[in-house]
């Protein structure tokens, strides 16, 4: 599915993926699942998962991570209880400048 996804961009774009996690679920979550499950196909995946999905993309810093944790605002505390999604940014080749936290100043 990737594939299909990064066809049409040119060299140097950039994939954003935000994907239900396997790990980490919140106290309660089954119940939350099994309705997801019936509304939709949804497959929670762990992040080695994910990462698989990113095979021959650079993933940009900090990688596949748990939502709030991906570049927050300074000061920012995230409500890491609300956050079942782990988000993660593949550059395609030309890009590889970029995926360097210190290269984009962060």
């Amino acid at each position: 599915m990737v594939g299909r996804l990064l066809a049409p961009l040119a060299a140097g774009s950039h994939l954003v993926v935000s994907h239900a996690t396997a790990h980490g679920r919140a106290p309660g979550w089954e119940p939350v699942s099994l309705l997801y499950q019936q509304a939709a196909a949804v497959t929670a995946r762990s992040r080695a998962q994910i990462e698989a999905l990113f095979a021959g993309l650079a993933l940009v810093d900090p990688g596949v991570v748990w939502l709030p944790l991906w570049r927050p605002e300074p000061g920012v505390v995230a409500e890491l209880a609300r956050a079942d999604l782990d988000v993660v940014v593949g550059a395609t080749p030309n890009c590889a400048a970029i995926t360097s936290r210190s290269a984009a100043g962060w």
